[in-house]
């Protein structure tokens, strides 16, 4: 890895690190094994990847990259958020049903979220900086960056 990294907490509780790597795709680093409660240890075995988008590794005009883990309902979900090559802002999401990692009967995929294929306005300048957290008085999603029009 060189360069920007951001994280979240991802599936039970696993540290998942996001990345651009030198070609420009998203790549993954994801905890297999945790150390134990309490401890001082650094996660165990990583596990490095793609996020992969129907075979597809989705291309990045940045570095920069926000990510977050929230619970929502019955599921664990997971954003990404980065620039592509287009300065357009995107959102990859991956949604956990709480049972299936309980039970380890699932391996959801990533899947591309709605914001790139909204109405709004999501030109950014290149090489933008990018930030995202969920408001706890109002429980939106908010998502930061530089746009390409001043406002």
């Amino acid at each position: 890895m060189n360069g920007p990294i951001t994280s979240a907490q991802g599936s039970a509780g696993k540290s998942t690190i996001f990345f651009v790597n030198d070609q420009n795709n998203l790549c993954i680093r994801e905890a297999v094994q945790e150390g134990e409660k309490n401890s001082k240890e650094k996660p165990l075995n990583y596990k490095d990847g793609y996020v992969e988008i129907a075979n597809q590794d989705p291309e990045c005009g940045s570095k920069d990259l926000a990510a977050l883990a929230y619970e929502w309902g019955d599921k664990w979900s997971t954003r990404v958020y980065y620039s592509d090559k287009n300065n357009m802002i995107q959102e990859v999401c991956k949604d956990i049903p709480k049972q299936a990692v309980q039970d380890g009967s699932s391996s959801p995929k990533w899947t591309m979220g709605s914001l790139g294929q909204s109405n709004l306005d999501l030109q950014a300048v290149p090489g933008t900086s990018i930030s995202a957290h969920i408001n706890y008085n109002s429980g939106q999603l908010k998502v930061y960056f530089y746009p390409q029009k001043g406002t």
